[in-house]
């Protein structure tokens, strides 16, 4: 049974990005986020070098217990307009085990406190229905449907 007081979420920095590109390249999680391959180290290390100086990114590592077993992060913050785009990549070994609820429930409360945020979106491939329906089961509701990139965007307003 998961405790979900052990659900942390740790910023993303030097010292665990290597839980990035395991998590990303896990599985078919890279095309599920939209890449065509598995990210190499070199790519991972100037990611971060990049990532360290956008202020419209906030990205974290969710561990349970001290295993990490996901990536979940806040990009394109936009304080003035309440608004930023969410995303999650588990580990497939943490899927359906009230992991991913709970970190979006963190990182929602983290960005309405932090930021002010009151309009949360998200795009996923409209052929992960398993993640789709996990978002519907959240409030997110559907707001457009882009068939020439096969995705799907959703808005919580929170």
């Amino acid at each position: 049974m998961i405790n979900p007081i052990q659900i942390k979420l740790n910023d993303l920095n030097a010292n665990n990005i290597s839980h990035r590109m395991r998590i990303i390249n896990g599985g078919d999680n890279y095309k599920l986020i939209g890449l065509s391959h598995k990210i190499s180290e070199a790519e991972n290390i100037n990611w971060l070098d990049g990532y360290e100086k956008d202020s419209s990114k906030k990205l974290f590592v969710i561990t349970y217990g001290e295993k990490p077993c996901g990536l979940i992060g806040l990009t394109k913050i936009n304080q003035s307009a309440g608004s930023a785009n969410l995303f999650i990549v588990n580990d497939g070994r943490y899927k359906n085990k009230g992991i991913g609820s709970r970190a979006m429930d963190l990182v929602i409360t983290y960005a309405k406190n932090k930021y002010g945020i009151t309009s949360i979106f998200l795009t996923v491939k409209d052929k992960n229905t398993v993640a789709i329906d996990f978002y519907k089961k959240l409030g997110f509701k559907e707001i457009k449907n882009n068939p020439l990139e096969n995705e799907l965007e959703f808005v919580l307003n929170i």
